[in-house]
């Protein structure tokens, strides 16, 4: 586990005063239910303590699943009476690419954008940097964590849909 010494910082103008008050605990049945548990100390943004981050992990196996267009739906004589249904289907097709393109580019990965965002403002509060780019660096965390958020709202309902689907068939 990797905690920072000394957590807490109180602000009396330039001088600190740091004090050790965050911890984490795990009982025994939680170490049985986990093969792996770590935590650490994440970056203050908004609170005057760090937040610590538990990591649980279980080996599970992940897909990446996609839409694909299936052949077999050209064979429903409802499928051909309209052509405009191949035309969405190559509209759909170019925008899911190109969405996926804007994505890696311009947002890359959520999970990369918060560690960056936690590591850039550990730098500036281990450094004598001005509270301006502290603030920043704060706000710069929040969104990364926003979006961060709103991924792992739309990987769970997903989660939820498939799994109840499947109950249901």
């Amino acid at each position: 586990m990797v905690l920072r010494q000394l957590q807490w910082p109180h602000q009396l103008g330039r001088n600190k005063i740091s004090m050790r008050l965050d911890r984490a605990l795990c009982n025994e049945s939680c170490n049985e239910m986990w093969e792996s548990i770590s935590c650490r100390t994440l970056a203050r943004s908004s609170s005057d303590h760090h937040p610590i981050l538990v990591l649980l992990q279980k080996n599970v196996k992940r897909f990446k699943s996609q839409f694909k267009f299936l052949d077999m739906w050209t064979m429903h004589p409802d499928c051909c009476t309209d052509c405009s249904m191949f035309v969405l289907g190559r509209k759909l097709q170019t925008t899911k690419r190109d969405l996926r393109c804007w994505n890696k580019h311009m947002l890359g990965n959520v999970h990369q954008r918060v560690l960056q965002a936690h590591s850039r403002l550990k730098n500036i509060q281990n450094s004598k940097a001005s509270l301006e780019e502290e603030t920043c660096a704060q706000i710069d965390l929040q969104l990364a964590l926003k979006m961060e958020e709103a991924y792992w709202k739309e990987k769970a309902k997903l989660k939820w849909y498939i799994e109840n689907d499947h109950k249901n068939a």
